[in-house]
């Protein structure tokens, strides 16, 4: 993962794209989870690989007890497609919305969900979804 700059904010989507940069590089679907507390400041992240080429499981109880258990307020999502297409599927979008839910239960924000790809990057933020 990219360093950290002194006072990151999710005004700077390159920074957040940097920061899972890695991911586009990955043979198969992998999903990455950063935390912040709520003046963004870095708290923690998990990777979780994927043993299929095309699908990755999005842990929500573990990101819930990673959120609880880090205080954290803030957290940005990525995840990679292998084929390089960086364009949501359906199942990118129902799970972001189910994990935005879960999160904001709990008082936390799901800043992005960023899909990579060889040729580019997604926001699902941008796009609306968020």
């Amino acid at each position: 993962m990219a360093s950290l700059p002194e006072q990151p904010t999710y005004r700077d989507r390159e920074w957040a794209r940097g920061l899972f940069a890695s991911l586009a590089q990955e043979p198969r679907e992998a999903v990455a989870f950063t935390y912040f507390d709520p003046e963004w400041r870095y708290l923690g992240a998990r990777h979780c690989a994927s043993g299929d080429h095309e699908t990755a499981t999005v842990p929500i109880r573990e990101v819930a007890r990673d959120v609880l258990s880090l205080d954290a307020r803030l957290v940005l999502m990525a995840h990679n497609h292998p084929s390089g297409d960086h364009r949501p599927s359906n199942d990118d979008l129902a799970v972001t919305v189910r994990l935005a839910r879960t999160l904001d239960a709990i008082g936390v924000r799901l800043v992005d969900h960023l899909i990579l790809g060889a040729d580019g990057c997604t926001s699902l933020r941008d796009e609306g979804y968020l």
